[in-house]
């Protein structure tokens, strides 16, 4: 009998954090897709937190507006508990690529104790897992919308999946 509550509870638990995942990633698609608009129109990042209120829902900090190449979220209640960043890429530069994460993304989530997630000029939805020390495409061209102005050509299409030290190396070689 003890088994089975065990089992139970596992299962009961695992469809918990599915549904988690799944507001979690429902969340952070609609607030970076209502972003990219901005980046693309005004060429910068902007940024913030989906946070765990004090009640235990699921939430998001407001949206700061960044810089060209970096965000830096504006603060929040001591309160709620952040666990993941977003941000957004800016707009489509030619001969620039913003397809990916960059390992600075990676580094500050992991030394912030966070997840992340990166959404693209071509409209690419990437999760930063810290914990893992991995990266991987959710969705790709098209997902979230796009900059009208990008193109990308077959031999410009990323790998879609990283651990730190591949996007490091993938950066370096660039």
């Amino acid at each position: 009998m003890r088994t089975f509550i065990s089992v139970a509870c596992l299962a009961i638990s695992a469809t918990l954090a599915q549904a988690q995942d799944g507001a979690e990633l429902n969340l952070v698609k609609q607030i970076l897709a209502e972003a990219q608009e901005n980046s693309f129109r005004n060429n910068r990042e902007y940024c913030g937190y989906l946070v765990i209120k004090p009640n235990g829902m699921l939430s998001a900090t407001s949206i700061t507006k960044g810089r060209k190449n970096s965000c830096l979220a504006d603060d929040f209640p001591e309160e709620w508990t952040p666990i993941a960043s977003f941000h957004t890429h800016g707009a489509h530069v030619d001969n620039e690529s913003f397809e990916i994460p960059s390992y600075s993304d990676a580094e500050g989530d992991e030394e912030e104790g966070v997840d992340g997630y990166v959404a693209t000029p071509g409209g690419r939805l990437w999760y930063i897992d810290s914990q893992d020390r991995e990266i991987s495409l959710i969705c790709g061209l098209g997902c979230l919308p796009s900059d009208p102005r990008f193109e990308e050509y077959p031999e410009d299409r990323p790998p879609d999946f990283f651990t730190y030290e591949e996007l490091r190396n993938y950066e370096l070689e660039g």
